[in-house]
């Protein structure tokens, strides 16, 4: 598994969970990484584009206070709105 360091910061190690703490300016991008499956939720919500491996792209927008679920994937992640963005998330072991 790889993490956006650059974004991504460890908020603690558990046995079943990783929680992290992501923040993006407008305009950021992380390179290709490998992730589990998580919760994200959106401290402060934002615009993104996912790319997947073969460059197909998934865009989202995120209110704040809200949630989602991922499974497992292979991405790179751009915000594409105007703000910074602040998510929280908690990867699965």
């Amino acid at each position: 598994m790889t993490v956006a360091l650059h974004v991504c910061k460890a908020a603690g190690e558990y046995d079943k969970v990783r929680p992290l703490d992501t923040r993006m300016g407008p305009g950021e991008k992380t390179e290709m990484q490998s992730r589990p499956a998580v919760v994200a939720i959106a401290v402060v919500g934002g615009e993104f584009s996912l790319i997947m491996p073969e460059g197909r792209t998934v865009e989202a927008e995120r209110e704040s206070g809200r949630s989602i679920d991922m499974d497992a994937v292979d991405h790179a992640t751009e915000n594409i709105g105007t703000s910074d963005a602040h998510v929280a998330l908690g990867e699965f072991e």
